[in-house]
């Protein structure tokens, strides 16, 4: 399998917390549980849209959401 490294975008705290609706401090603390898995780039902490959208994805299906 092939990665396309140039074509991975990486988000930051805070584009996170405003998709989740909730702090950059919450954000950080689900990186720093691993419920939210990121990549450590020097001092800052990125995640993956793919990982967002899998960590909403686990929730719903566990929600009375319907």
């Amino acid at each position: 399998m092939e990665t396309r490294i140039l074509e991975l975008r990486l988000l930051k705290a805070a584009e996170v917390a405003q998709i989740l609706n909730v702090s950059k401090a919450h954000v950080y603390n689900l990186m720093a549980t691993g419920q939210l898995p990121s990549v450590h780039i020097g001092v800052a902490k990125r995640t993956s849209p793919e990982d967002v959208g899998n960590f909403i994805n686990i929730r719903l299906q566990f929600s009375d959401w319907e």
